[in-house]
């Protein structure tokens, strides 16, 4: 006599989709409301990738990392400044 495995009836319920409607909506309102707090963490992480090459080869010029870190934030806001006034 042949074997026959139990059909698993995989049956998509109302509550399971219910909860996941509700979970994504939570997140999205966690989301809405570290708004503030999400920007400025992305925003600093593209600012350090940005500078990090240059604060690299200033430190392979022995210089320290505070002041190689300091003359590329001053050098980003100087051209962003010659670049507001050239506008």
């Amino acid at each position: 006599m042949p074997e026959t495995k139990p059909a698993i009836a995989r049956e998509s319920s109302g509550a399971a989709i219910s909860a996941k409607i509700i979970a994504i909506a939570v997140l999205f309102g966690c989301i809405y409301y570290a708004s503030s707090i999400v920007i400025t963490l992305i925003f600093s992480i593209l600012i350090a990738a940005v500078l990090e090459p240059g604060a690299g080869f200033l430190e392979r010029l022995r210089l320290p990392r505070w002041l190689s870190a300091l003359i590329m934030v001053l050098l980003m806001l100087a051209v962003g400044y010659l670049l507001v006034y050239g506008i």
